[in-house]
């Protein structure tokens, strides 16, 4: 039996989805120099104390925003300004 443009497709989204969940946590990818970041995740383009980090002050995570142990801490006035996974918490996006 062959199989259905409806089956690939919902195993293609899963496997992208599953993907794009894989995002590597700043502190776990080793660094000596900004440049063996930029390369390797986008979001982490900072070398910090050894570790590719996110920002490595407020100004790199944007207007309203505040940089803390590496990572963007997002603002927010209610749970659409944040991302999928996380919360609005006293005007912070949380993880759930």
């Amino acid at each position: 039996m062959k199989p259905s443009f409806t089956r690939w497709f919902i195993v293609s989204v899963g496997i992208i989805v599953a993907g794009a969940a894989c995002v590597p946590e700043p502190k776990s990818v080793p660094c000596s120099n900004q440049g063996d970041c930029e390369g390797k995740n986008v979001a982490f383009q900072y070398c910090l104390e050894r570790r590719c980090v996110e920002c490595v002050s407020d100004a790199s995570c944007g207007m309203g925003n505040t940089c803390v142990a590496g990572l963007c801490k997002r603002s927010c006035k209610d749970g659409r300004d944040c991302l999928d996974g996380y919360a609005c918490a006293n005007d912070r996006c949380t993880p759930l």
